[in-house]
């Protein structure tokens, strides 16, 4: 399986980035795509970005024109005035390069504009696909949040309990609007229910799995989950 790593510019926890990109973690077919300042958070750490993508607006000119005159780095470019974000652009780069996962950190904090676009970049490995195209998870990652999309393609999707990234895990309907889902293995299960946003924007969030793991299925629609846990003072 073939993972790409986006380490973007937003704010973003080294300790975390480490542990995500330690060498024992990392196969040899992976890539990171380093996003504008998120080349500082690896500058930092001593690792090495195999793309580098950006207009360069907000990174640092000397750790720039390290990395920037490496033959080893592919360096893409780009205008400010574009009609894509700069992480938008490393997730497209890191699906040409075949990438079966992705997972973008420095992804959320700073401006809430760039936040809400990340989080739509969630489902763009599974929208339009069919059942029998390939189909590509993105993974949001920060201390305290691991954000992902499924759909009615995934059957029944599962996760455990000792693995999920914190105590929550709450669903959001893309659209607004999703039908039956089905929560099992959690403290408020659901069973065939329409969730609709608009008339309860609340009803799924926070909930938690008490099984050894939680069983979710949608049969129409696209759902974002959170599996979340509560910032360490």
């Amino acid at each position: 399986m073939k993972r790409g790593f986006v380490i973007s510019g937003g704010s973003i926890s080294l300790e975390l980035l480490s542990k995500v990109l330690h060498k024992n973690n990392l196969n040899k077919e992976d890539i990171i795509i380093a996003v504008d300042a998120g080349l500082e958070a690896l500058d930092h750490l001593g690792i090495k970005p195999d793309i580098l993508i950006g207009d360069f607006d907000t990174v640092d000119e000397r750790v720039l024109y390290i990395y920037n005159n490496k033959n080893e780095i592919t360096v893409e470019r780009h205008n400010c005035v574009k009609n894509s974000t700069d992480t938008e652009l490393a997730v497209d780069a890191a699906i040409k390069e075949d990438c079966d996962e992705i997972y973008i950190l420095g992804c959320f904090g700073g401006r809430m504009d760039h936040s809400i676009s990340n989080i739509y970049l969630a489902f763009r490995g599974i929208y339009n696909k069919k059942e029998d195209e390939k189909r590509i998870r993105i993974y949001l990652l920060d201390e305290c949040n691991k954000v992902y999309a499924i759909d009615e393609f995934d059957k029944e999707y599962s996760i455990t309990r000792l693995e999920q990234w914190g105590k929550y895990i709450s669903f959001f309907p893309v659209g607004g609007i999703v039908g039956s889902l089905s929560v099992s293995g959690v403290k408020y299960p659901l069973s065939d229910r329409t969730i609709n946003l608009y008339e309860n924007p609340s009803l799924t969030t926070s909930n938690e799995i008490v099984e050894n793991k939680a069983t979710i299925s949608v049969k129409d629609g696209i759902l974002i989950i959170v599996e979340s846990k509560d910032k360490k003072n």
